[in-house]
């Protein structure tokens, strides 16, 4: 049984686990950390509502992207993983979507319903 190195068999994984875990952990922290800045900016700097529903929306479309960027690219391009780990990553990436989707829209709700636009 031969074992080749990766230089030496020329796969080269651009999108290594440990960087598909990083940027999906800092994609979730940035989806987490949208409301948690409109929260805080609602209850001690009220003239600055408006600008805390862009950021936050900002941050939460911003996590949602990198983390579900990491899952999908790292799901196609990295072979080495298992195929049913791939199929799972690709499968995660959709649910992240939909939950900062509905994160967002539930957030802007609020929002527009407590404190409409002037």
């Amino acid at each position: 049984m031969k074992s080749e190195s990766k230089e030496e068999s020329g796969e080269h994984t651009v999108f290594s686990t440990e960087l598909i875990v990083g940027a999906v952990l800092v994609g979730i922290v940035l989806i987490l950390f949208g409301p948690l800045v409109l929260i805080w900016v609602e209850l001690y700097y009220l003239r600055a509502i408006e600008g805390s529903r862009m950021l936050a929306a900002t941050l939460i479309s911003l996590g949602g992207m990198v983390s579900c960027g990491a899952l999908i690219v790292g799901g196609i391009i990295n072979k080495s993983i298992d195929k049913f780990v791939r199929l799972g990553m690709l499968v995660a990436a959709a649910l992240i979507m939909l939950v900062a989707a509905m994160l967002l829209a539930v957030e802007m709700t609020l929002v527009f319903h407590y404190f409409p636009f002037d």
